[in-house]
C-alpha cells in the first residue's frame, strides 16, 4: 500500500522548488529547518569528507533542491539534483509489480502533482489498483466537518483484509498473488500417492513421495523452495513428476468464483460486476488471434507454392518452344528468346493467358536476376500480415550446468507419461543447434555466432538456407515440438528434415512450451532472459 507516493521524484522535486505561497511559507521553511539541524549535528563528519562539500553554500540554501544538489547528488555520484531525482524515481517500476498493490493519491497534492502519477502504468498492470481522488492534498485525506476523521485507513484495512483472508477476491482483482501463480478460491489438493503423481516406478522410496508432495505444495503457494535429497534417491524423476503433475492440474484449474457474502468491500463487489459484464479472456483472444494468423500464413504460402509450380511448368513449356525455334533458326540468347516468345504469345492470346506472377518471373529472367517472393504484390496490407505476439502459458524452467545433464533430464521425462504429450523445449547455443553444415564445420563458437548473424542480413543466395523466407516450415517445426518432449538431438534431427534452423526454432517455441530446459547462464543472464521474452 502506498499513500501520496511521489512516483516521479523529479516532478515532485520541481513542484516543491517552484515559488509559491505554500512552498515559500510552509513546506520549504519546515523542510530546511529540519535538514539544517541534522547537518549542524553532523558538521564534523561533513567537513572530513573527501568530497569537499561547500559548507557555506549548504547553510545558505533556501530550497531542498539546493541541498540535494550540493550534498545528496554529489554523495551518490549524480550530475545534479535533477539527475538524482530521476534515478530515485519509482515510476518505471510500477509496471513490474507482481503482488497486490493499492495506491492512493489526490489530484490536488502539492507535493506529488498528478502529472507525476503514472496512471497508464497502473491501468495496464492487473496487479495494481490506483485510487485517485479530487481532494486530499498530501496525506490529508479527512472526512467530516465537526469531527474530522482520516478516511484512507478504512479502504487500506479492507484491502489488507481481503489479501489475507480472501485471496480469491484479490486474484480476480489483481491476477497474481504469491509470486507468478494465479490462485483460485481453494488451493489444489496435494496428491497423496506415487500413482497420483504418475510416477513410473510402482514402489518408490518414501522420500520420493514426500519430495513430490512438498514440491507440489511449494509451487501451488507460489513460494521459493530449497530441496535436498540423498544421492541415488531419484531426484530427477521426483522433480519431473512433482512439477509436471502440478502444472497439469494448474492448466486444468477451474476459474475462481467470488463468494457472495454481503460483508465484502464495495470496491471488490464493483470490480466483480465489471468482470461479469466483460467476459472476454485476453489470453484466449490473443491465442485465437495468433492461431488465425498461422492458419492464414499456411494457406497463403501453400497457394503461392502451387502457383510457383504452375508458373515453372508454363515457363518450361515456353522455353522449350523457344529453344526448338532457336535451333531451327540462328542461335540467340536463350533468355531473350524466352521473353520475346512470351510477349509475342501474349499479344495474340490476350492478357488472361499468363498470370502476373509468370510475367514478373519472365521479366526477372530477362534481367538475369533471381526471382523472389517479394516480387509478388500482396493484396493484404503489410501490417495485417505482421506476426502477432504469441501468448505465453505457465511453464517449468529446468536449469543445469551442462548440456549432458539437460539431455539426461529430457530422457527422464520420456520415461514418464508426460514425455508423450508434454511440449518440451531444450535451449542451447548455435554450436549445439546450428543445422547448416557449411557454416558450422570448423567454426569456433564466436565465429559461428558472427557468421550466423551475417547470413541473416544477407539476401538472395547468400542468405542461410535454413532460415527460409516462408514461415510455414518454422511453424511446422513448432508443431512437432508441441507434441512431445524433444532433446537437442531430437530437435536437430527434426529441423534437418524440415530444412529449418533448430536454434531459432527452439526459441520460437518457448511461449507455448510446458517445460523449458536450459543452461544456468541463460537463466541468470538478464539479456538472455529478455531475448527469450
Amino acid at each position: 500500500v502506498a499513500v501520496s507516493c511521489p512516483y516521479d521524484t523529479e516532478v515532485a522535486g520541481r513542484a516543491l522548488s517552484a515559488p509559491g505561497l505554500l512552498n515559500d511559507w510552509l513546506f520549504q521553511p519546515n523542510l530546511m529547518a529540519t535538514v539544517k539541524r541534522l547537518l549542524r549535528r553532523n558538521i564534523d563528519v561533513i567537513k572530513s569528507s573527501p568530497l569537499n562539500y561547500d559548507i557555506d553554500a549548504i547553510m545558505k540554501a533556501s530550497r531542498m533542491s539546493e541541498i540535494d544538489d550540493l550534498v545528496t547528488a554529489r554523495t551518490y555520484g549524480h550530475k545534479d539534483c535533477w539527475a538524482y531525482y530521476r534515478a530515485a524515481s519509482s515510476v518505471e517500476y510500477v509496471e513490474k509489480i507482481r503482488k497486490p498493490f493499492l495506491a492512493i493519491n489526490a489530484e490536488d497534492d502539492p507535493v506529488t502533482p498528478i502529472s507525476g502519477v503514472p496512471k497508464d502504468k497502473f491501468a495496464n498492470n492487473p496487479c495494481t489498483a490506483l485510487a485517485l481522488v479530487k481532494h486530499g492534498g498530501h496525506i490529508g485525506f479527512f472526512t467530516g466537518v465537526m469531527s474530522p476523521k482520516i478516511w484512507y485507513l478504512d479502504p487500506v484495512a479492507e484491502f489488507v483484509s481481503a489479501v489475507l483472508d480472501k485471496p480469491a477476491l484479490i486474484t480476480m482483482q489483481f491476477g497474481l498473488l504469491g509470486g507468478m501463480v494465479d490462485l483460485t478460491e481453494t488451493r489444489l489438493a496435494t496428491p497423496q500417492t506415487a500413482a497420483d503423481f504418475s510416477f513410473p516406478i510402482a514402489t518408490p522410496y518414501a522420500i520420493q513421495v514426500e519430495f513430490m508432495q512438498r514440491l507440489f505444495e511449494t509451487l501451488e503457494r507460489g513460494e521459493f523452495g530449497i530441496f535436498e535429497s540423498p544421492t541415488g534417491t531419484g531426484k530427477s524423476l521426483s522433480i519431473i513428476c512433482g512439477s509436471l503433475t502440478w502444472l497439469t492440474h494448474h492448466h486444468a484449474r477451474a476459474p475462481a468464483t467470488i463468494d457472495k457474502d454481503d460483508d465484502r468491500p464495495v470496491w471488490v463487489r464493483d470490480y466483480e460486476r465489471k468482470q461479469r459484464e466483460s467476459s472476454v479472456n485476453p489470453d484466449a483472444v490473443a491465442r485465437e488471434k495468433y492461431e488465425n494468423w498461422a492458419k492464414s500464413v499456411r494457406r497463403k504460402e501453400s497457394a503461392e507454392q502451387r502457383e510457383r509450380k504452375q508458373n515453372a511448368r508454363r515457363v518450361g513449356a515456353v522455353r522449350a518452344k523457344a529453344s526448338k525455334r532457336g535451333s531451327e533458326q540462328s542461335p540467340h540468347n536463350s533468355d531473350d528468346e524466352v521473353v520475346a516468345e512470351y510477349h509475342s504469345g501474349e499479344e495474340t492470346k490476350g492478357d488472361g493467358e499468363y498470370s502476373e506472377s509468370v510475367r514478373k518471373l519472365l521479366h526477372a529472367r530477362s534481367q538475369n536476376r533471381v526471382y523472389e517472393d517479394s516480387d509478388i504484390d500482396s493484396d493484404e496490407d503489410t501490417d495485417q500480415n505482421a506476426e502477432p505476439e504469441e501468448p505465453s502459458i505457465s511453464k517449468i524452467f529446468y536449469a543445469s550446468r551442462t548440456h549432458s545433464q539437460l539431455q539426461q533430464f529430457i530422457s527422464e521425462i520420456k520415461r514418464t507419461k508426460f514425455g508423450h504429450a508434454t511440449p518440451c523445449v531444450t535451449l542451447g547455443s548455435r554450436v549445439q543447434l546450428c543445422t547448416n553444415d557449411e557454416v558450422r564445420t570448423g567454426c569456433a563458437s564466436a565465429v559461428l555466432n558472427e557468421r550466423c548473424l551475417e547470413m541473416q542480413q544477407n539476401g538472395g543466395s547468400k542468405r542461410c538456407g535454413h532460415l527460409p523466407v516462408q514461415r510455414t516450415p518454422m511453424l511446422d517445426l513448432k508443431d512437432h515440438m508441441q507434441t512431445r518432449a524433444m532433446d537437442i538431438e531430437d530437435l536437430v534431427v527434426q529441423a534437418r528434415k524440415l530444412s529449418v534452423c533448430a536454434y531459432y526454432g527452439a526459441r520460437a517455441s518457448v511461449q507455448q512450451a510446458h517445460v523449458v530446459a536450459l543452461p544456468y547462464n541463460m537463466l541468470l543472464s538478464r539479456s538472455a532472459r529478455e531475448a527469450l521474452g
